[in-house]
């Protein structure tokens, strides 16, 4: 089960979730936010990987635009505009992975 985020700001999950997974080599920490949509920040093979997602089916026509807009408020609010988008998984439709660029990696 993913652990709430609920009654903080947006901008303080980024630092939550990188203390949470630490120096360890390859260890990950999500959150659910009040929304529905999920955030997750793993750290595998040197660099950290954001993933955001909904579970279940787009609720409206507009879903891509509407989807589009939220991840860019993601990565606005955790300062990661510059992250590279490396898949979206094409089993769920919601779902979209950011690469740390290389030359910024921890």
């Amino acid at each position: 089960m993913i652990p709430r985020w609920s009654g903080r700001p947006l901008r303080e999950l980024m630092p939550t979730l990188e203390r949470e997974i630490g120096d360890a080599p390859t260890v990950s920490a999500a959150r659910e936010l009040p929304s529905g949509a999920r955030v997750a920040l793993l750290r595998h093979e040197g660099h950290r990987r954001l993933i955001i997602w909904r579970v279940g089916a787009p609720k409206s026509d507009d879903w891509q635009v509407r989807w589009e807009k939220e991840c860019a408020t993601f990565l606005r609010h955790f300062g990661c505009e510059h992250w590279i988008r490396t898949r979206v998984d094409a089993r769920v439709e919601q779902c979209a992975v950011f690469d740390e660029p290389a030359a910024v990696r921890t």
